[in-house]
């Protein structure tokens, strides 16, 4: 996965294959760090002050926050599941994990670097998204062809079925919709937030894998 930092300066890339991320300065297209975080990283989130990014370590179940000042890993937090996809809250402190071997989503309280809640999604969790005032989290389950809408506060859970295989997951900034693409047919779905029911099918060029969206002005 690639993420660019807030201030448009980095490309950051993880390398599963490789133990860490590379960090690319996009004016000069020159690869400036390499940062070893852990056994298979996956997916990254940046704090909104833009001072750390956080890379989940599939293959030792342990997060790793990156300083982005000097590069360099200033604290693992152990969170166990085969940790892959993250949200962050727009608090900064809560961090939605995908565990895919306990098929959950896991709550990490930043602070603390505890794990402080648990939500159940299903059979190999993928996706996970916030609505945009964090009250509402979404997953998909990959394995059980399910979608899973949780309010937060309330706990209450509803799901959907979604076919074949929901992939990854991004909830438009603009009308809180959510796009999620098919880990096994080459299309995007664009569901209705609140009924979680199919609003459009658009097809693609290939399987769809990460989700870039432009945010609003």
């Amino acid at each position: 996965h690639v993420l660019v930092t807030s201030d448009g300066r980095y490309a950051v890339s993880t390398h599963p294959m490789g133990g860490g991320i590379s960090v690319v300065d996009l004016d000069s297209g020159e690869l400036v760090k390499t940062v070893a975080t852990g056994p298979a990283p996956n997916y990254m989130v940046e704090t909104d002050d833009g001072q750390s990014l956080l890379v989940s370590n599939s293959d030792n179940d342990t997060i790793s926050e990156v300083d982005t000042g000097h590069w360099f890993v200033k604290r693992n937090l152990r969170v166990g599941g085969g940790p892959e996809h993250m949200v962050l809250a727009p608090d900064n402190e809560q961090l939605y994990v995908n565990n895919v071997t306990s098929g959950q989503v896991v709550v990490v309280e930043l602070s603390s670097g505890t794990v402080a809640a648990t939500y159940e999604v299903g059979e190999e969790p993928h996706g996970v998204g916030l609505s945009e005032d964090g009250q509402v989290l979404y997953a998909t389950s990959k394995g059980s062809n399910r979608v899973v809408r949780i309010e937060l506060a309330s706990g209450t859970r509803q799901s959907a079925a979604l076919a074949p295989a929901p992939y990854h997951l991004a909830v438009s900034p603009h009308n809180g919709q959510l796009l999620i693409t098919s880990r096994t047919e080459s299309k995007l779905w664009v569901l209705d937030s609140e009924s979680l029911k199919v609003i459009d099918e658009i097809p693609l060029e290939g399987i769809g894998h990460q989700i870039s969206i432009k945010g609003k002005k």
